[in-house]
């Protein structure tokens, strides 16, 4: 009857909507990791996490941020308080719901750019 057809194309409908959604929010989240603060802090991290490699500590992809930054720093306990500091901020940088502000992403920024120079590490 004609109500199931009318009910079977509102819910295709729905699905379509939901599916164009979803591909605009998996965008807009591609979009802000390539650009933004956002961006910028997950780069500026995999260059921590490089030099931190060569500098003996391996990356576990099953380690959280600020749990890899620690155990650099137990084994570069000079740079202990800097690391911890950069963690954090990375941290809230990334998964905080409030965002990234321009002034935490420069100190992160700065921060992990003090890390590399003191230890003698390229760009």
């Amino acid at each position: 009857p004609r109500g199931a057809a009318e009910r079977l194309a509102a819910t295709v409908a729905r699905a379509a909507r939901e599916r164009r959604r979803q591909t605009q929010a998996r965008r807009a989240v591609r979009h802000r990791l390539r650009r933004g603060t956002h961006g910028a802090a997950v780069r500026g991290f995999v260059r921590l996490i490089r030099w931190g490699e060569r500098s003996g500590v391996p990356f576990r992809h099953s380690a959280a941020p600020l749990a890899y930054v620690r155990a650099l720093g137990a084994r570069l306990p000079e740079r202990r308080a800097e690391l911890e500091a950069a963690g954090v901020l990375f941290e809230e940088l990334v998964y905080s719901a409030h965002g990234a502000t321009g002034e935490r992403s420069a100190r992160f920024q700065g921060l992990v750019r003090g890390l590399l120079r003191r230890r003698g590490a390229g760009r």
